[in-house]
Formats: C-alpha cells, structure tokens, sequence
C-alpha cells in the first residue's frame, strides 16, 4: 500500500516524555500508530496531553505506586502502511539498553521496555490504544480491543497494567 490523500493513519510506535494533561481516544479513520513514546515527568502536572489514557479513568502513569519518575505513553502517527505497526509488546530484564526509554525509570528492579511489532504482511494495523489497570489478571481482553501486553508490572506486585490495541484495515 501506497500513502494516498485521505489515507487512514496508523499508529508506528508510542513515546515516553513529559508535556501536558488531556484525554486520547484515536479514531480508526483518522490514524494508523506505527510505535508510541516513553515521556518522563517529575510532577503529575507534566502528563503530555496527547497521553494514553487508562481505560476506566485510573492512573496512566506507568510507574504509578511505584515511586522514580512520572512515565507516560504516547501514540506516534504514520500514514505509511509499512511503518504501521501490528501490535506491541513487553520486554522486561536486568539489564539496561540504553537505546530504549524505561518504563520503570527511577523506580529501581527491572527494565521495562514497549516494543512495536511491525510486520508489512499484516494488512489489519493499530489504530487505537489504552491502558488497563486491574487489581488481578487480565484473564480475557475487554470487547473490542484486537490485543494486549503482557503484564507491565509483572513481578512489581501492587496492581497490573495492560496496553490495550485495535487493529484495523
């Protein structure tokens, strides 16, 4: 697929950095995400206003009673079809990559890390993301939703935190 006037967007990857508070709720006609960001923040007051937003309205701060830094996603847009991402996924070890921005920065333990997973030959591609907070396992994704994270406070105890996606064509 070529990039064409009035194309949808994809979501290519999700952001970590610090900015201003406000809801996101992407529509799946207007963008695909090809990857989100990692924004750190040192005060609530810092939270990116284009920030993923937990589903029923909890913290969307990743390292929420953890203490260490304010860490929140946000969606990065590409009308490109092969940058689109498919999904993505946690990576959680002991050692630091200094390529990537940590989920639990400041918090001490693991690293935490939000991959995007590409794949051209996937026509379905992210268009829409949120965060779960649960007290338990996930056990089943909510209605609607294509896929989620494992996990991304595994082994932190305290609550579980999915990201949530929906793919679409």
């Amino acid at each position: 697929m070529t990039d064409k006037p009035g194309q949808r967007l994809f979501i290519s990857h999700i952001d970590v950095k610090p900015t201003s508070p406000s809801s996101l709720t992407l529509t799946t006609n207007k963008a695909h995400l090809p990857s989100s960001q990692v924004v750190y923040g040192d005060q609530p007051s810092q939270a990116p206003s284009e920030r993923v937003r937990e589903l029923h309205g909890e913290s969307d701060d990743i390292n929420y009673q953890y203490g260490g830094k304010y860490v929140w996603l946000v969606p990065r847009y590409t009308s490109s079809y092969s940058t689109a991402a498919v999904g993505f996924e946690i990576v959680i070890q002991g050692d630091a990559n200094g390529s990537l921005k940590d989920l639990a920065k400041g918090a001490g333990g693991d690293f935490r890390y939000l991959l995007p997973i590409k794949d051209v030959t996937k026509e379905a591609k992210v268009t829409q993301v949120a965060l779960l907070r649960l007290d338990g396992d996930l056990g089943r994704r909510p209605a609607g939703w294509s896929g989620n994270t494992i996990d991304i406070n595994k082994n932190r105890g305290k609550t579980f935190l999915y990201l949530l996606w929906k793919n679409a064509l």
